[in-house]
């Protein structure tokens, strides 16, 4: 090895220090420019009737997720509330649905959490998921206060944080309400504003709420979240669509604006899922 001076040795040193300096200055400037910028968000929410497409009812092959995906690709959204998802059940061909959507879309995914729609038995289930452009993290399934009626069930809202290129923390709550009982629609609406209110971060919902605008779930959400329509398009059934059931809202301290918000109403919506596609795009 050929011999370096000591003078020289300090000199590279020197400069190696000084050139670290500047880079971190250098990433230190990006990341303000990151977190100080502005954007767009697209969020859609889907009940994909466990990818039964109406469609397909009269075939042999009663489920098909790609035509779900197919959808969903169409639109490219930033995140995806997705509500009668399958895990592992035979009617769905044992598929792990929430997983599959993430493959077959190329988004990450919060994996199926069971609402105990019909069962808590190990080995299968019924319930929701989040679809998402961004890596999820801080993922839980919070259990809704319900009262027993005949028939009722237990629902749940999935819930993430994603991290937008902005820097900005965004808590997202992906719903399905009761379908039967205004009772606990209420009470599911009452806890789910709670989880905004008392949230240190911003917080969008989206789901199947199962409820009409101007109903009391749905004035009870509006007092924590900003809704993204004045005259909403309606959302089922898809053939016909007659009622809005699907609905996304920004909670009050989100200071997002609605750039533009309406249902997916085309062929292929309407052959993939009882429910068309619900969109809103917000800016930050």
């Amino acid at each position: 090895m050929r011999y370096i001076p000591s003078s020289i040795r300090v000199l590279i040193v020197c400069l190696t220090l000084l050139w670290g300096i500047s880079m971190s200055a250098q990433g230190q400037n990006q990341h303000r420019q990151v977190t100080t910028g502005h954007g767009t968000l697209k969020v859609m929410t889907y009940n994909i009737l466990h990818g039964a497409a109406p469609g397909l009812r009269k075939t042999s092959d009663p489920v098909d997720l790609s035509k779900v995906a197919a959808v969903i690709k169409s639109q490219q959204p930033d995140i995806v509330a997705i509500q009668e998802v399958d895990s592992l059940w035979d009617r769905s061909d044992n598929q792990d649905q929430t997983k599959e959507l993430a493959a077959l879309t190329g988004l990450h995914y919060y994996h199926y959490s069971d609402s105990h729609s019909f069962t808590d038995t190990a080995g299968w289930g019924y319930g929701i998921g989040i679809l998402s452009r961004y890596p999820l993290k801080d993922t839980q399934t919070v259990f809704l206060t319900h009262n027993d009626h005949p028939g009722s069930e237990i629902w749940v809202n999935s819930v993430a944080t994603l991290t937008l290129p902005s820097g900005q923390d965004i808590r997202f709550i992906c719903a399905h309400y009761d379908y039967l009982y205004e009772d606990n629609r209420i009470l599911e609406a009452a806890q789910t504003s709670q989880m905004a209110d008392t949230s240190a971060i911003a917080v969008i919902l989206a789901g199947d709420l199962n409820a009409r605008p101007g109903s009391q779930p749905i004035n009870l959400l509006e007092k924590s979240f900003d809704r993204s329509c004045s005259n909403c398009a309606v959302s089922f059934p898809s053939h016909k669509p007659c009622v809005k059931l699907d609905y996304i809202m920004a909670g009050k301290k989100a200071r997002f604006k609605v750039e533009k918000s309406g249902v997916l109403n085309n062929e292929a919506a309407r052959f993939a899922s009882d429910h068309l596609p619900y969109l809103v795009q917000y800016s930050w």
